[in-house]
């Protein structure tokens, strides 16, 4: 049996694989970070399934979630800490449904220019209403 593997989870494999060397649990733990939720819309109608990637400027590792049926979304850091590094980030976005009747807009998609945003300590709510530009 041969697996396939396409890009974004082989990449996001390998980026959390990175964060956890021997030894860097503390480090992990550590890590301030600020609580991101938020809801992504097309056109003003909610996304549901779709995966939201908080890359950060920094070195750090990324964080991801999940829309619900609503398009509300919160991301986890190193896969169970809810947050994200605090700093500047690039969000991007990727449609987990094939047969959408939401098109995310390539310009938003992951390996795009993404979104700028800055996460603060705290609470951090964001409205991404992905419209083509």
């Amino acid at each position: 049996m041969q697996l396939k593997c396409n890009g974004f989870w082989c990449w996001t494999m390998a980026v959390l694989l990175a964060q956890f060397p021997a030894g860097c649990r503390q480090a992990v733990d550590e890590t301030k970070l600020g609580k991101a939720i938020g809801v992504v819309t097309v056109h003003g109608e909610p996304v549901p399934k779709a995966r939201v990637l908080f890359q950060p400027r920094s070195n750090d590792g990324p964080s991801w979630g999940t829309t619900d049926a609503k398009g509300r979304f919160e991301v986890y850091y190193a896969l169970k800490q809810p947050g994200a590094v605090i700093g500047k980030h690039r969000v991007q976005f990727q449609q987990l449904e094939e047969e959408s009747k939401f098109v995310i807009p390539k310009n938003y998609t992951i390996g795009s220019q993404g979104l700028e945003v800055e996460i603060h300590e705290g609470l951090n709510e964001f409205q991404f209403d992905l419209t083509k530009k």
